[in-house]
């Protein structure tokens, strides 16, 4: 008799699942920043010379593409 729906045949075991695995990096991870993990603002403040909340604040203004974080920051960090 095959496995019915919601057995452990048809679940992704958790070693697997790339959504809360930090060691799973792909572009797609690389691209974004995350606005809800510190030490992703705390990184991307150090390498743009900002604070974490101007960091918060360029993803509020631009989104969570990395490149636009950086360019808003870039550009917004004389004023």
């Amino acid at each position: 008799m095959p496995p019915k729906l919601g057995t452990d045949f048809y679940t992704i075991p958790k070693k697997h699942s790339a959504m809360d695995n930090k060691e799973l990096k792909g572009r797609q991870d690389r691209e974004r920043v995350s606005g809800s993990e510190d030490y992703e603002l705390q990184y991307l403040a150090e390498q743009t010379n900002s604070t974490p909340e101007e960091v918060q604040k360029a993803i509020a203004e631009v989104g969570t593409r990395r490149e636009d974080v950086v360019n808003y920051l870039s550009k917004h960090k004389d004023q």
